[in-house]
């Protein structure tokens, strides 16, 4: 039997990329990040993308990235993570300390 048959292990190919240049303030530890903008692949059941979030609906494997372009008005230590159910992925992290008044980009990935 082929484990494509089996319900239990069945993979959906599903993926949803979104972007948003849309200027975005952020200003605390957390500031969580508007997602949704244009929609620029919608395949798929298994993904639903909210205003900052995505929904997984069915059991599987997914890849998982971010990027933000940002140019911040502060210097200091500009952290991008991605959180699974409110919890932060040690996995899924980028640091990166920046001086005030340049244009920075981070990425982020993970497979879960």
């Amino acid at each position: 039997m082929s484990c494509c048959n089996n319900l239990k292990r069945r993979n959906y190919k599903s993926i949803e990329r979104t972007f948003n240049s849309t200027e975005q303030p952020f200003i605390a530890n957390g500031t969580t990040l508007n997602l949704l903008g244009t929609k620029a692949t919608d395949t798929g059941c298994s993904i639903d993308t909210n205003v900052n979030s995505f929904t997984l609906n069915c059991n599987g494997t997914y890849h998982l990235c971010c990027d933000a372009t940002v140019e911040p008005t502060g210097a200091g230590d500009l952290v991008l993570q991605i959180y699974k159910d409110g919890v932060p992925l040690p996995c899924a992290i980028c640091t990166m300390t920046v001086a005030a008044g340049d244009t920075y980009t981070l990425h982020t990935e993970t497979d879960l």
